[in-house]
């Protein structure tokens, strides 16, 4: 607070300076007057600033150092006690002193006020234009204040005021010079310490004159009969601080301004010198002038980055010279800035007017995001893909997981009680997911602990190794997805490898596939390989007899090991492989060349595993053009799990709960749907039950008495299934009774209308008919068989079964009643 009360002090001090020595003699009062005004502003509003500018920094490299502890001797410590903070009276004094003072000036300014107002409405009140003539009785020099000019009532009844005057006071109402001095007097209140306020106050008010006498003198009036009736007005009676009085300041620095002209080439030279005023009162009276680090472009937006939602689709943006490119699959695009970060794709080889649609690019450096459009892209370091990848042991329970990420495609094998096996899971926005063990598993990442849905942590145990993946074909060449030329083989892979740590270089995987007849060009590609910085590190490996560095953390050795392959048909038709989504069964071929481009149609046969989990209403039509899309493909080894219904994942409180939940709690717990008959003879029946129209409210209570009454509104439809020749009373009743226990959806149904099943079944029901045991209806989900085969159930919203034959075809309990029939009479 010091720091700013002595800088706004000091800046005022200045720019106060500047006007006595350049701009008080000129005649240009309007320029004058905004000055003045605007310094004070400047003064009280620059220390509080805070100027910054930015500056391009390299990338800072975080380097991994091991750190040397010495052991220490444990002691004995003593707590320190508290100790009480002296009294600052200083400050206390200061505050009270300050205090004080605001109080004193704070009485004077509503004093001045208060009196002002007293002579407006005390006195008598004539209506000018533009303003209103206050009369005071006995002798009185003219002065204004706001709207209102004071004046001796006695001269202004007789017209022996001079027009002059008139003019004079009216200019200051005109040009509201009263709003000024009111500025200045709070300024006072609240910083009434500061000396240099009342000296501004002075020359403020001093200009008001100025600039009044100018607009006096406009009716060509002399300037000498003008001094001269300003002179009669000299001395007079006592003015409070606020107004502004025609005899105000009547010294030889006014009457010389009178015959002053105004001169724009003096004003501009003199204008000229207050540039570098202002600029030091900056530099010298703000708070602070920081300098912003900003990462220089070629480390923050070039480089490659990866779809954030799907973490497969990539792109790479580079430089040559001073544009930007951007390499897209086999597209290049180039780059043309907009603004700030901001940058349209236009096509390198085809003209603006070939796209439909702008495409944008905008880059955040606070995140480190790219937005192609609306779509979010991240670098590939920042993906769960690389921030799940490594080896993981559960804490409490005994599982392994082992998880791969590479190139946008991420494998997880997981030893368990069940053996190892592989799985893709699908990315979410918190990690990923999976079906295991029939039911989907959520997993999440912090740091180095991993979560599930079912309560199990896992603690990782070994970072991911790197992995260097080749291919090598008659026309393509290809490092970790991305082609390249033979020429720049070398320097590709010292790029890759140029961030790696000690242990990156000692455990890392080097994969190479190549084509048939390829053999004598890979030998001379693992001459260039022999050079690069990777191999002068760690010779173990080469493109010719290259190992497997995590081959002892695998549970199943490499040759022997299947690789897995996971298809998943969803609701709306759309196919999920390995976790990366395809619109349409068109594009799966270009899917699994992504995955399995690099095995011969041999190893696809003996080695690829492939699973395919339909949506439980799958056609089975969709199903076997799956299939047979992947034996097109050269997959033999096809598996088509049965559709599952799908349940949400539970946790180990939950599951826990459920266990020590008993079988008739259970039952209780099920929503029972409610079915009303009227005969024509008017007898009610509720489910099948005959019951009493008179306390229909009671009876219906039996039914669902754990829930509320808004659970009953939320959930539960009824129809009520009547007699043709019923009278309208006995179901206007019904459905009284119905609102009362909690119902919203009703339904009406006539019997024997064609348009309508019956709701109600025959009162003495067959009960063989039932789809399902009473076991079965307990739970919320299951399957049944009849004959040889297995069928699936489940709940609706609407609290009713649905059923699914093993293809996840949708079937009515009719069906199902006809299924069961056929296979006991074939029996």
């Amino acid at each position: 607070m010091t720091a700013y009360l002595i800088k706004s002090i000091l800046c005022l001090l200045v720019l106060w300076g500047f006007y006595k020595i350049a701009l008080e003699q000129t005649a240009a009062h309007h320029f004058k007057r905004f000055y003045l005004l605007g310094s004070m502003v400047i003064a009280l509003t620059l220390p509080l600033l805070t100027f910054s500018y930015t500056v391009e920094v390299e990338p800072q490299t975080v380097i991994a150092e091991s750190a040397v502890f010495e052991p220490t001797v444990l002691t004995e410590t003593t707590v320190a006690t508290p100790v009480e903070e002296p009294t600052n009276w200083l400050a206390i004094s200061l505050g009270v002193l300050y205090a004080a003072g605001v109080l004193l000036f704070g009485f004077r300014f509503l004093r001045n006020l208060i009196r002002l107002r007293r002579k407006i409405t005390n006195n008598e009140k004539v209506q000018a234009k533009g303003h209103i003539n206050v009369l005071l009785l006995g002798k009185v020099i003219p002065h204004s204040f706001l709207r209102f000019i004071f004046m001796p009532k006695k001269e202004f009844k007789n017209n022996s005021i001079a027009p002059e005057v008139l003019a004079h006071e009216h200019a200051h109402v005109a040009q509201k010079h009263s709003w000024d001095i009111l500025f200045i007097e709070f300024l006072q209140v609240v910083f009434w310490f500061n000396p240099l306020l009342s000296f501004v106050k002075k020359e403020i008010a001093l200009n008001h004159e100025f600039l009044a006498d100018q607009a006096a003198l406009k009716n060509e009036n002399s300037v000498e009969n003008y001094t001269h009736l300003l002179f009669t007005y000299s001395g007079g009676a006592h003015h409070t601080a606020l107004s502004s009085p025609i005899n105000y300041s009547l010294t030889k620095k006014r009457i010389l301004m009178l015959s002053k002209t105004r001169s724009v080439k003096k004003l501009a030279t003199r204008l000229s010198l207050f540039v570098p005023v202002l600029a030091l009162c900056i530099y010298f009276f703000n708070q602070e002038i920081v300098a912003k680090p900003v990462q220089k472009e070629s480390t923050s937006l070039l480089g490659k980055w990866v779809d954030r939602k799907k973490e497969f689709a990539q792109f790479t943006i580079y430089k040559e010279g001073k544009q930007l490119w951007m390499k897209f699959a086999k597209d290049t695009f180039k780059l043309e800035q907009e603004g700030e970060n901001q940058y349209e794709m236009v096509w390198k080889n085809k003209p603006l007017s070939t796209t439909n649609k702008k495409v944008s690019l905008r880059y955040n450096p606070n995140n480190n995001e790219l937005f192609l459009n609306e779509k979010s892209f991240i670098r590939p370091e920042n993906t769960y893909g690389k921030l799940f990848a490594g080896d993981w042991e559960g804490v409490d329970v005994e599982q392994q997981f082992f998880i791969r990420s590479n190139n946008g495609g991420i494998g997880w094998e997981i030893k368990d009680q069940f053996g190892t096996n592989t799985y893709f899971p699908v990315l979410y926005d918190d990690g990923f997911y999976f079906t295991l063990n029939n039911r989907d598993v959520y997993f999440k990442v912090n740091g180095d602990t991993m979560t599930s849905s079912e309560g199990h942590t896992y603690k990782k145990i070994k970072e991911a190794p790197k992995l260097i993946w080749i291919i090598v074909t008659k026309n393509y060449i290809g490092i970790n997805a991305y082609s390249i030329s033979s020429e720049k083989f070398v320097a590709h892979i010292n790029e890759i490898t140029a961030n790696w740590s000690a242990e990156n270089y000692k455990n890392y995987i080097l994969d190479v596939g190549t084509q048939e007849g390829m053999e004598a060009f890979v030998k001379e590609l693992n001459t260039e390989f022999k050079k690069t910085q990777l191999y002068r590190i760690n010779s173990s490996q080469d493109l010719l007899t290259q190992g497997d560095a995590e081959e002892s953390s695998k549970p199943v050795p490499a040759e022997n090991k299947k690789i897995g392959l996971s298809l998943k048909i969803l609701k709306d038709g759309s196919l999920l492989l390995n976790g990366y989504t395809l619109t349409d069964l068109a594009n799966l071929e270009s899917a699994l060349d992504a995955f399995y481009k690099p095995y011969s149609s041999q190893e696809r046969r003996k080695k690829i595993s492939a699973r395919i989990d339909p949506y439980v209403l799958t056609k089975s039509k969709t199903v076997e053009a799956v299939q047979q899309k992947l034996q097109q493909y050269g997959i033999a080894q096809i598996k088509v799990s049965p559709a599952e219904i799908p349940k949400p994942a539970i946790s180990n409180q939950q599951q826990s709960a459920d266990k020590s939940t008993d079988e008739e709690t259970q039952q209780n717990r099920v929503v029972e749907d409610i079915h009303i008959e009227i005969d024509k003879t008017h007898q009610v029946y509720i489910n099948n039950k005959r019951a009493d129209p008179h306390h229909l409210e009671q009876e219906l209570m039996e039914y669902n008495s754990w829930t509320t009454k808004s659970e009953r509104e939320a959930m539960l439809p009824v129809k009520i299934t009547v007699d043709p020749v019923i009278e309208m009373a006995i179901l206007t009743d019904v459905k009284s009774a119905l609102r009362e226990y909690g119902v919203k959806s009703l339904k009406v149904v006539i019997a024997g209308d064609s348009q309508e099943e019956a709701l109600i079944p025959a009162h003495t029901p067959d009960q063989n008919s039932s789809v399902l045991t009473p076991q079965q209806k307990k739970r919320n989900a299951g399957t049944f068989k009849i004959g040889a085969y297995k069928y699936y159930y489940n709940k609706n919203k609407q609290n009713q079964f649905v059923y699914y034959d093993r293809f996840g075809n949708e079937l009515s309990e009719k069906d199902i009643l006809e299924l069961k029939k056929k296979s006991e009479k074939e029996n």
